[in-house]
């Protein structure tokens, strides 16, 4: 039961953060920033294996954070859960994105 309380108690302290950052309240965002950043990096470098791809991806979910922090929802996860599959996904565009014009540029060579 404490387990519940706690689960619950911490979705509501992520999403008040979140409903900060839609707001646009750039001390959330940097509270974000500081306590997910890692776990961005480490998710999108665990798909990538490239540093500069990596940053790249991180920067672009930390974007889609401050841009779209009105679409997290704590029902349907934690927070984690929401960033993580977020720097996952992008990681995995970007993995196709160097697949697509890398067989362009070997189909024009």
């Amino acid at each position: 039961m404490d387990k519940e309380r706690n689960r619950a108690e911490e979705r509501k302290i992520e999403a008040e953060l979140m409903s900060r950052v839609a707001a646009k309240d750039e001390s959330a965002f940097a509270e974000v920033t500081e306590k997910y950043s890692a776990l961005i990096f480490s998710t999108a470098f665990k798909v990538l294996n490239h540093y500069e791809d990596t940053e790249d991806v991180m920067t672009e979910v930390l974007n889609t954070i401050w841009k779209k922090a009105d679409t997290y929802h704590p029902k349907k996860g934690s927070l984690v859960t929401w960033i993580c599959t977020t720097a996952r996904n992008r990681a995995i565009d970007r993995v196709r994105s160097v697949q697509r014009r890398s067989a362009l540029y070997d189909r024009f060579e």
